[in-house]
């Protein structure tokens, strides 16, 4: 008797330790990166999550861009 528990038990943490290494294997499989770009996704709507990171830096570097082209035009 006892060594058919035995038998059950291993063949229990093998199929444990089977499936555990399955879900690392594909939790390692999704690249991290691929849930920046779900985030930075311009199809998501912007009044529900605002604007993304990407959209910020653009509108700062016009706003940069036409205060210097004012600044210019003022000297100039």
């Amino acid at each position: 008797m006892r060594g058919q528990t035995t038998l059950k038990n291993r063949s229990t943490r093998a199929a444990l330790a089977a499936g555990a290494a399955a879900f690392a294997l594909a939790l390692a499989a999704t690249p991290p990166a691929a849930a920046q770009d779900q985030i930075d996704d311009p199809q998501l709507s912007p009044m529900l999550f605002g604007p993304t990171e990407k959209e910020k830096r653009e509108k700062e570097r016009l706003e940069r861009e036409a205060q210097e082209q004012a600044l210019e035009d003022a000297l100039g």
